[in-house]
């Protein structure tokens, strides 16, 4: 999709910004075009050169593209062609990944002030998206299918055109209008996503959401407990969603702590070395392939008890920025959806191993799975659900195995679950009626409207205070980012039940307008905060 570009009264400065909204997509002998200033004719277009570069490109990939070599001051723009990061830079007469276009008359991709529109179309030169300008749309647009957005004015010097909400993906189609565009010259956020009146992390949201992998959540049991000073533990896990996993870009990291409790998740932009910490936890592995779906901790010491997070990611480092640049570049992670595994007490005996528990949405109902690797007494299992995570009432009973060598499979279905989130757990239970019970895992059918913010005083001098509200404990992100986009403030706090408070120190910071942006799980809230 077109994200936005930008008109300068010299054509040689100006971009558009793509964004990648399917995984492993083809663009190879693609094309992209301008069209005229009454939007009636279409000039010449480029075309993506037919190289493996651009054959599987990744779900949440930033594409910004020059439309000249050098810039008006005769400089030649930035070269990033380094996709492991899911971000690239190039310009459009780079004839190493483009073709075509009428470069000696400089008509094409040289946008005109009045009216004008961008447009990708794939191999087949068959339309994907089009965004334009221009207080009446012209006949090629009108001609056009969805999805198209027109911003209904015309643009000055230095203006961007812009997809604004952009909070999902129905929001890159509609009439001609402002509704769901933006023209601005002041707050560019040049390779990052939009901010506009309407909307300050909209499109923030939706771009994190892309960029971040597909992974089930999952409670797994050890496949090998070795007790020893030190001993082992080895577990494995159902895969994250990789279209394509030759290029390594989705991987696993893997948390570690010996109290059951994890915090602070890892954050968006950021990427982490073995032995970091996070909320008291620490990284004790990291995997850069998808494929590899089993870990061996040799460290851990008898009579400890042991907890681990595994959470999939995709991307690497920023290439251009470094670590911890912006929660909407460099790695992106899948925060709400991954693997528990608990090992109260090492070197114990399996009766039941336990290999999967994982909950699935369909429609208005919940799956159940849950496998087991070899069972000793197994009488059956009691599935049980909740609405808070602390009460758990009777859903399902299903028979064992009793004793088994072989790897069983086990289903259920809840039919009515709660709004938004359930909540459910697994109780083994022997023929002697000794019991074990799996980790809780919840699955949410709806975003909850449980999380409200307030920052006050607004404006403030010194210092400001920010409330939020919350229905369950959790980790908030706070993050604080000028009128240019830049993040001038990041911090994660731990957010507990009820009505929490946190101070936020304005000293370093201009006088200015910021916006406030935090974020408890899928949930988003941003405000605008005035710096005196």
């Amino acid at each position: 999709m077109i994200n936005g570009y930008i008109n300068f009264s010299d054509f040689r400065d100006e971009w558009t910004e793509l964004v990648v909204t399917g995984d492993n997509v083809d663009m190879r002998n693609w094309t992209i075009r301008d069209n005229n200033g009454s939007q009636t004719s279409w000039q010449t277009p480029v075309r993506f050169n037919n190289i493996a570069f651009w054959q599987h490109m990744r779900r949440g990939t930033v594409i910004m593209l020059w439309y000249r070599q050098l810039s008006s001051l005769g400089v030649a723009h930035p070269t990033d062609a380094d996709a492991s990061d899911g971000y690239i830079e190039l310009d459009l007469q780079n004839t190493a990944y483009f073709n075509g276009g009428d470069f000696s008359t400089n008509n094409t991709m040289n946008l005109n002030a009045t009216s004008d529109m961008v447009q990708v179309r794939n191999a087949g030169n068959v339309h994907i998206h089009v965004l334009g300008h221009g207080t009446t749309p012209g006949s090629n647009w009108t001609a056009l299918p969805s999805p198209k957005l027109n911003h209904a004015n015309s643009t000055a010097n230095g203006d961007a055109i812009y997809v604004c909400p952009g909070s999902v993906l129905s929001e890159y189609d509609g009439p001609s209008g402002t509704t769901l565009t933006s023209r601005n010259n002041t707050t560019i956020t040049f390779g990052l996503p939009n901010t506009c009146l309407a909307s300050i992390g909209g499109n923030r949201t939706f771009w994190r959401a892309l960029r971040q992998p597909d992974m089930t959540a999952q409670t797994v049991f050890p496949s090998s407990v070795i007790p020893g000073t030190p001993g082992s533990i080895t577990f494995n896990w159902t895969a994250a969603t990789d279209p394509y996993p030759a290029d390594n870009t989705i991987g696993y990291l893997i948390l570690r702590n010996t109290v059951n409790s994890f915090p602070t998740v890892p954050f968006d932009g950021t990427s982490y070395t073995i032995g970091s910490v996070l909320g008291g936890a620490t990284v004790v592995g990291q995997i850069n392939n998808s494929a590899i779906t089993s870990f061996t901790d040799n460290s851990v010491m008898n009579g400890n008890s042991y907890y681990y997070r595994v959470y999939a990611f995709r991307y690497g480092i920023d290439n251009f920025n470094g670590n911890s640049y912006d929660n909407a570049r460099g790695r992106a992670y899948n925060e709400t959806n991954f693997v528990f595994v608990d090992w109260p007490t090492p070197g114990s005996p399996l009766p039941v191993q336990l290999l999967s528990f994982s909950a699935k949405p369909v429609k208005e109902k919940v799956w159940l799975t849950w496998s087991t690797l070899s069972e000793l007494n197994n009488s059956h299992f009691l599935i049980e659900k909740s609405i808070n995570g602390k009460e758990f009432s009777f859903l399902a009973k299903v028979n064992g195995n009793g004793t088994t060598s072989q790897q069983q499979w086990y289903f259920a279905e809840d039919l009515n679950p709660f709004n938004p989130v359930t909540f459910y757990r697994l109780t083994q239970i022997d023929f002697d009626g000794t019991q074990r019970q799996s980790k809780i895992i919840s699955v949410t059918l709806l975003l909850p409207e449980s999380f409200v913010v307030s920052v006050s005083p607004n404006p403030a001098q010194e210092e400001a205070w920010l409330s939020a509200a919350s229905a369950e404990e959790s980790a908030l992100e706070i993050i604080i980012t000028d009128i240019r986009g830049r993040i001038v403030y990041y911090e994660t706090k731990f957010l507990q039940k009820g009505m929490n408070t946190f101070r936020i120190d304005l000293n370093g910071m201009d006088s200015g307008i910021y916006f406030v942006t935090t974020r408890n799980g899928w949930m988003v809230k941003s405000t605008k905060l005035i710096r005196q």
